[in-house]
């Protein structure tokens, strides 16, 4: 799932509920990747569309990739209290890996696990709560 904004000519792959299910049915041996900031971009901060595609089998997913953004661009900005789909992570289904989508890959390694247990705690205080 590629998002494009409404003045670019350029469609996205699966657009809606019932693309998806097309897609499903006619490669159905294709798993799906979730990208949650190209969602944002997509239908910003929608519920409604993160619900369609969390709802998919588990069979049919890759990963998941985690991220936030404005909205406008997919830049991969830091994952905060206020990261849109934070609250949803307890519908994310199990056994289907998250993978962090950062600009930390020229930070030390320190840096990037610290960085790594910060949203850790952001997400295991979402899942107390």
């Amino acid at each position: 799932m590629y998002p494009t904004l409404p003045n670019i000519t350029v469609e996205n792959l699966l657009d809606n509920a019932s693309e998806v299910a097309q897609f499903c049915q006619d490669a159905p041996q294709v798993k799906i990747v979730i990208d949650l900031a190209h969602l944002n971009i997509w239908h910003h901060k929608s519920g409604v569309a993160l619900n369609q595609w969390l709802g998919l089998s588990p069979e049919r997913l890759l990963e998941i990739h985690i991220s936030d953004n404005d909205g406008r661009q997919d830049t991969h900005s830091r994952i905060t209290s206020d990261t849109w789909w934070l609250s949803h992570i307890t519908q994310f289904p199990d056994g289907v890996p998250i993978v962090l989508e950062s600009r930390l890959n020229r930070l030390p390694f320190s840096v990037v696990q610290q960085e790594y247990e910060r949203i850790a705690a952001l997400i295991e205080q979402v899942i107390v709560d």
